[in-house]
């Protein structure tokens, strides 16, 4: 071409850049220099734009200080490039000093920076932006919108995007599909869902994004039905599922342990192609997980050609939660030989599982590594160490991480309070909780469970009583299974054995068999064997394998022998006797079966 302008590089150089051809267009610029063709306003947009396309963006440094040089800083149409190359590294100061630059900002300069400041995580100044534009008179368009409720959505002012959506509404963006899919985030995020669907509903349902985003907010949030009915629908409507789609899919799936579906959904993955994506493979390894088939999950880890440490996160944690720590461990030792780093999700479960089998040797293993890695400061590996250490029978070892950690969570205390309790240590265990009383943290099921336990063995009755009020009354927190028995355990040991019957007899909902149980043994210590034969018989109604019960019935058979009525009356015991008759033979001391299953 003899007359080469600026006006045929640039257009040449446009088009490598939409045939992802970035390397030919950079030195065509290159060439443009060289030849002397004028460098223009139109020439540094372009080639800014090429390099956040190419991901070169941090090149936009060089090509600032040729626009500074070439007196351009202060033209809207170059501070936007710039703008959105500096949002794409992550240099959201230097993006506003390009701004502050900018003589006559247009609304896309407006825009761009509100975006900058949004997707860099600068939700405050997004915001501080969006109405400095709107007094200044500029109208926002479908991005502007996008990236305020983002920016709504990271703050957690749930409020003001609801305003914003009120000022969407009336000037007739609602329909576009970033302000949509941002709505949808946005009262999801608030527990709105039922608003959040029907921004759903009167959106276009054309495109995957929107239904993908449904589906993952659905199964995120543990309605995992939902999840599956509106991938139904989404297929009645013709509308193809992504990769993101489908490990959504898949995750609703694992809640519910569907393996029908499940299986189902697998197929199509291969059918459409997918099954090679790392999100899809990782979400089937979890899926059969924790539907219970490890050797379907450890069969996909094999065949994937990339494993992250996601993938070896989701078997390793498979089989924590299927009880093989042994298994779980090898296959740690097996990743750190791969050269692949562990996460904080890695060390946390392969520590539970030296506490599953109380393998002290490579739990202290564990522990130096995560010390190297600086993985020890995470609070969940913290607290997997600390309940580690206390079921290996190390408990100041547990005690001396638990003082090192940055922060206590309500496990960190709920573990330390538990480990105590399970030592024996029963006054450690309520200093500690009197301790967690002092912080911020409030005390939940968990943490009663453990202090209600060091009480009844230590046989607290006074403190006992009086923690069992304040977990109600103080605290709002409906009493359990474990609560109750804590509390049966108590009062039946202290030979208070009727004011625990009469605390059976006051459970809202059917007692467990730990409750009979506890009630039982009660009645072994103190020789009541009329109300040990009752706790044995509901206890054997529930489980009648239950061997504690068993071995509890023969203590107590041992000690009435003497008595023939009462030996005849255990006989009863495990024989499909009624509750009806049990009440005649047992007269006054009757306690109701007529309930329902709780906790």
């Amino acid at each position: 071409m003899p007359g080469r302008n600026t006006v045929s590089f640039v257009t040449l150089i446009q088009g490598y850049s939409q045939c992802f051809r970035f390397s030919e267009a950079i030195g065509l610029f290159s060439r443009l220099r060289e030849e002397g063709h004028e460098l223009n306003p139109f020439v540094f947009s372009t080639v800014l734009k090429l390099l956040v396309s190419a991901e070169w963006a941090k090149l936009g440094f060089s090509v600032h200080a040729c626009v500074c040089k070439l007196g351009f800083n202060s033209d809207a149409f170059v501070g936007t490039a710039l703008i959105d190359c500096y949002s794409v590294c992550g240099y959201a100061e230097c993006a506003r000093q390009v701004f502050d630059a900018i003589e006559y900002k247009d609304m896309v300069s407006w825009t761009g920076m509100v975006t900058c400041y949004a997707e860099n995580e600068c939700f405050e100044e997004s915001l501080k932006i969006f109405s400095q534009m709107r007094i200044v008179g500029f109208k926002p368009n479908k991005y502007t919108f996008a990236s305020v409720l983002k920016a709504c959505v990271g703050l957690e002012v749930f409020n003001v995007g609801k305003a914003v959506h009120g000022c969407a509404f009336k000037t007739s963006h609602l329909q576009e599909l970033f302000v949509g899919v941002e709505l949808i985030d946005l009262y999801i995020k608030s527990g709105d869902v039922y608003d959040a669907l029907q921004v759903f509903e009167e959106m276009p349902k054309d495109d995957v994004i929107p239904w993908s985003l449904m589906i993952a907010r659905y199964a995120q949030s543990g309605q995992s039905e939902e999840a599956i009915e509106m991938f139904c629908r989404m297929r009645q409507g013709l509308v193809l599922p992504n990769q993101f789609t489908l490990a959504s899919l898949l995750q609703a799936c694992a809640s519910l342990v569907d393996l029908q579906f499940g299986n189902q959904i697998h197929c199509h993955v291969v059918k459409v192609g997918l099954d090679k994506n790392v999100f899809v493979s990782n979400a089937l390894m979890d899926m059969y997980a924790k539907c219970g088939r490890m050797e379907n999950s450890l069969q996909l880890f094999a065949k994937s050609p990339n494993c992250t440490d996601v993938s070896w996160n989701t078997v390793i944690v498979g089989y924590v939660q299927a009880g093989n720590g042994e298994k779980a461990l090898g296959l740690f030792k097996d990743m750190l030989e791969s050269q692949v780093q562990g996460s904080e999700v890695t060390y946390s479960s392969v520590l539970r599982a030296c506490a599953g089998i109380a393998a002290l040797e490579p739990g202290s293993q564990i522990h130096s590594l995560s010390v190297k890695t600086i993985n020890d400061k995470n609070t969940v590996v913290g607290n997997a160490l600390i309940d580690m250490y206390a079921k290996c029978g190390k408990i100041k070892d547990a005690r001396l991480v638990f003082d090192t950690l940055r922060e206590h969570d309500r496990v960190s205390w709920n573990t330390m309070i538990s480990g105590y309790s399970v030592h024996g240590l029963y006054g450690e265990a309520l200093k500690t909780f009197e301790l967690m009383l002092e912080t911020e943290c409030k005390p939940d099921k968990v943490t009663f469970v453990g202090i209600l336990s060091a009480c009844s063995n230590a046989g607290l009755l006074d403190r006992g009583q009086t923690y069992f009020k304040s977990m109600v009354e103080e605290y709002d927190i409906e009493p359990c299974a474990e609560h109750y028995t804590c509390m049966v355990w108590l009062l039946g040991r202290l030979g208070h054995l009727d004011k625990a019957a009469k605390l059976v007899h006051e459970i809202p909902l059917e007692p467990s068999v730990m409750v009979w149980r506890a009630l039982l043994s009660a009645c072994v210590i103190h020789n009541d064997v009329e109300l040990g034969r009752i706790s044995a018989q509901r206890a054997l109604e529930i489980e009648p394998e239950d061997e504690a019960t068993h071995l509890h019935v023969r203590h107590i058979s041992a000690k009435a022998a003497k008595g023939t009525k009462t030996v005849k009356q255990l006989s009863c015991v495990g024989t499909g006797v009624s509750a009806q008759q049990d009440a005649q033979i047992c007269g006054n001391i009757f306690i109701p079966y007529a309930f329902n299953r709780f906790c």
